[in-house]
């Protein structure tokens, strides 16, 4: 969900939701890094009250102008679509994966099995384990210098995990089709 994180207090943020009126609050996860989570803008995933994925600001946003708020952040961002073409060829999003996940209608889990991250804060892989219905689909994602983009070097973790986690996706949803964000863009 797209939020606003207002209070941060060790391993527990305050939040406020789009859409909604009133502050809540959540516990971050054992592999939410905190000194990742910073006040602002971000997208998070909440379950049973603890933050399991974190990553901040909103993708598309134009850099003209910067927006004062999350509705103007919002209103400003280019739809999102499950594929996007690029150069020709077609890619699924993780945010389209995700999606067909949920609209599959049946009960499944994701957990990270595994995770490293460089001393220098550069380079970090992932193994992620999604289980639905007893079936177990695991999916490793990396993040370097040399496999991705300049937008995202910075944020090596949350790159690999989230190409783990769309790997496993893919398997589990039989879509042989590569993840935009498994690009080096």
């Amino acid at each position: 969900m797209k939020a606003t994180i207002v209070k941060i207090d060790g391993k527990t943020i305050e939040y406020l939701a789009e859409g909604k009126n009133d502050i809540e609050a959540a516990k971050l996860s054992e592999w939410v890094t905190p000194q990742f989570v910073k006040l602002g803008e971000a997208n998070i995933t909440i379950s049973d009250g603890v933050v399991t994925f974190c990553k901040m600001g909103f993708d598309v946003v134009s850099t003209a102008v910067k927006p004062k708020t999350m509705t103007e952040a919002m209103s400003k961002q280019a739809p999102k679509e499950d594929i996007v073409n690029i150069s020709g060829k077609d890619f699924m999003t993780y945010e389209g994966l995700l999606k067909k996940a949920h609209e599959k209608d049946e009960d499944f889990s994701m957990e990270i099995l595994e995770t490293y991250v460089s001393e220098d804060m550069k380079k970090s892989w992932c193994k992620v384990r999604l289980t639905a219905k007893g079936r177990i689909f695991d999916g490793f994602g990396s993040s370097t210098p040399e496999n991705t983009g300049t937008m995202t070097q910075t944020y090596p973790v949350e790159m690999a995990h989230t190409r783990a986690k769309g790997r496993a996706l893919r398997d589990y949803l039989n879509i042989g089709m590569v993840m935009k964000e498994e690009l080096n863009n």
